[in-house]
């Protein structure tokens, strides 16, 4: 007697891979954003300290602006994320708890 395969097929395996990346989508790229959102902010500023000879003011405005566009980006990222997940919640069957076994005379 043959036993019968506990591997997924290919095709169940592909689905689970995207449904995955799907879920992790918006973070993927989050990462990339911030750095460049900073790197764009401090090296302007960098830049123009330079052009304008009044070093540190600039980089030092530059990086105040870059930390504030990282938090404004999470803020939204944060809000729509929420947003998202609160339209899943309300697609998804109520969970009901599992009824009490009957007491037994023990």
């Amino acid at each position: 007697m043959e036993k019968p395969s506990r591997r997924p097929t290919r095709r169940a395996a592909s689905e689970g891979w995207q449904k995955s990346f799907q879920e992790a989508s918006p973070y993927l790229g989050l990462g990339m954003q911030l750095a460049l959102t900073m790197v764009f902010f401090v090296g302007g500023g960098y830049l123009l300290d330079r052009w304008l000879d009044t070093a540190p003011w600039l980089l030092l405005a530059g990086a105040i602006l870059g930390m504030v566009g990282v938090f404004i980006n999470l803020f939204f990222l944060v809000r729509k994320l929420s947003q998202e997940g609160k339209k899943a919640d309300k697609t998804r069957a109520p969970v009901e708890p599992p009824e009490d076994p009957p007491a037994s005379d023990g």
